[in-house]
């Protein structure tokens, strides 16, 4: 750690069990450059509070620090109180707050933090200033703009600050910056553009800064190239974070085109979120997405009732989805994720069903590539449906996020509780899950497709949530796709009548694992299966060919070699059609 002006950190409890993944978002990097290109020397840190408090520790407790600034979002309000309390008390330093959660933050957030100042939405230019006040002593925080600060038992809220509006004028990001030495090696989260010109009702970032600046196509593309430069031989990843990436077909033109070109010399995937009513509306996106080489889309999705979704202002109908999903799927998108949004506006038992088989419908369309993530709907700060609850018929229990981390509702609706509703939510989830299972079994998910995942799965460890789904609650299944996986074993369709008898028939799965009675009969691989298919089973070792189950089956039925074989083929037909047998050329 070097000798800093500012260090700026992102904490966060391992709620729930989970690890923190905060350390993907950019923000407080993106300042600490900022304010070192302007004079200042700044260093960020995101992760577990109890890791970050021991780097505050250690650049307090050595002097190389003169101000800490610390990002507040929905979930780490009291994190962010303990630590600009101890702060001050331990260290005597400035202390400042910013963050998506930070224009809700009051006097008892102030009272009980302690902080200086609270840097309302975009923090640049508003740290610097706060730097030349609190490290050169130059101004007052009264005359600085975009903050808010407390005196006299009173919070004070400045004049808002213009936003920035060249972005490109803004510097990259590289380790520099970071006090994890893992930042960046493999993984880059780059923004391209700022603001929303949409205004959904439970969305904080299309509240207050509808109006959208984008970076040039040269720009985004200069810091692409200083990312990729430092991964050599690793696969790379990049995240591009803002809400509006597919808001004009031209300029998603120039960046796909940009990519596509760099993974001809670079091993990466991307990800980016997509509106979808723009995609409904300029389909050749997606087709520029593919083209290059987006591994991951999110979208919008939200409901399956379209009163819903009038409400939450999506602009974008439950037809438009569909055809969104269906292009990206024949299209070639590997992964689309979206959520569902229990517990908002209009929610009811009847919404409830309508959201479940819209989600369901949309698995059948996408046959495997989209992922639904049931949530519920959340007061985020300065929405509409947290300032306005009444006009929409909801009853907020919980504003202050104590006891959620996003695992929990905190709105009531409809005559239905915080707990009615969590309930529902994990009863989606499961139902959404069998219904992934149904689809596997009745061959819905092509098996092209599951191998990829499969081969990526094997290669890199990195999973699909579908994959995940099969290996945890049919390892059968997930056997067979997985073997198929081999170099030298295929499925009894890549085989010809006459080259089938000289390849070894192979189980899946261990048997122990995989057989069990139910009303007197055996059931394996999660199917009845007749005595031959047992014995044909048992021989499925792939110690043996198919002639040599033949004649051992000859020998001990005393079957002639017609009836033999014809027998033998129709159970091992069986058998592949169950998906329980693979087949060894050796």
């Amino acid at each position: 750690m070097k000798n800093n002006d500012i260090l700026l950190f992102n904490l966060h409890r391992k709620y729930v069990n989970q690890e923190s993944f905060h350390g993907g978002f950019s923000g407080i990097y993106l300042i600490a450059a900022f304010i070192e290109e302007n004079g200042f020397e700044g260093q960020a840190y995101a992760g577990l509070l109890a890791d970050g408090k021991k780097l505050i520790d250690y650049a307090c407790a050595n002097g190389i620090v003169k101000v800490v600034g610390l990002y507040c979002d929905f979930d780490n309000v009291t994190e962010n109180i303990f630590l600009s309390n101890y702060i001050k008390e331990q260290y005597g330093l400035p202390v400042i707050v910013g963050g998506p959660q930070a224009t809700a933050l009051g006097a008892d957030f102030f009272e009980c933090s302690a902080c200086d100042a609270i840097v309302r939405y975009e923090g640049e230019l508003t740290v610097l200033d706060l730097m030349r006040y609190f490290v050169d002593g130059i101004g007052d925080l009264s005359a600085i703009k975009g903050i808010s600060y407390y005196k006299d038992g009173v919070v004070h809220i400045n004049t808002e600050r213009p936003l920035i509006e060249n972005l490109d004028s803004l510097p990259f990001l590289d380790s520099r910056f970071s006090l994890d030495d893992k930042f960046r090696q493999c993984e880059a989260n780059i923004m391209t553009g700022r603001g929303c010109p949409f205004h959904c009702s439970f969305c904080h970032e299309g509240h207050h800064t509808r109006k959208v600046r984008f970076r040039s196509v040269e720009n985004v593309l200069q810091e692409v190239d200083q990312f990729l430069e430092t991964l050599g031989d690793r696969e790379g990843f990049i995240c591009f974070t803002d809400d509006t990436f597919t808001l004009v077909p031209e300029r998603v033109k120039g960046i796909c085109e940009g990519l596509a070109k760099r993974r001809e010399k670079y091993n990466f995937e991307w990800f980016c979120e997509g509106h979808i009513h723009t995609l409904y509306l300029h389909p050749e996106m997606i087709d520029y997405l593919v083209a290059g080489g987006i591994n991951t889309l999110q979208l919008g999705i939200e409901s399956g009732v379209q009163s819903i979704l009038d409400a939450y202002r999506k602009g974008c109908t439950l037809d438009e989805i569909r055809d969104v999903i269906v292009k990206c799927e024949s299209k070639g998108i590997n992964h689309v994720y979206g959520n569902i949004i229990l517990g908002g506006p209009g929610y009811s038992a009847e919404a409830y069903e309508q959201h479940l088989e819209f989600a369901k419908e949309l698995y059948l369309l996408s046959k495997g590539i989209l992922n639904m993530n049931v949530v519920s709907c959340w007061p985020l700060p300065e929405t509409d449906i947290t300032c306005n609850p009444e006009k929409y018929n909801l009853k907020i229990v919980d504003y202050d996020f104590l006891t959620s981390s996003s695992d929990f509702p905190m709105i009531e609706v409809g005559g239905m509780g915080v707990w009615d509703i969590c309930v529902q939510s994990n009863d989606m989830k499961k139902a959404l899950d069998q219904h992934i299972l149904d689809m596997y079994h009745k061959r819905l998910v092509p098996e092209d497709r599951i191998i990829k995942w499969m081969k990526h799965y094997l290669e890199t460890g990195s999973d699909t949530y579908w994959l995940y789904v099969l290996r945890n609650a049919n390892p059968a299944l997930y056997g067979y796709y997985c073997m198929l996986n081999s170099n030298d074993i295929v499925s009894l369709a890549d085989l010809l009548e006459d080259e089938l008898w000289d390849y070894h028939p192979m189980r899946v799965e261990s048997l122990y694992n995989n057989c069990y009675l139910k009303d007197s009969k055996f059931v394996v691989y999660g199917h009845v299966l007749s005595e031959l298919e047992r014995e044909l089973v048992r021989y499925s070792l792939g110690r043996l060919s198919l002639y040599d189950i033949v004649d051992l089956f000859i020998q001990k039925n005393s079957w002639t070699k017609s009836d033999a074989m014809k027998m033998v083929r129709e159970g091992i037909k069986s058998l592949a059609d169950k998906r329980a047998v693979v087949f060894s050329k050796y």
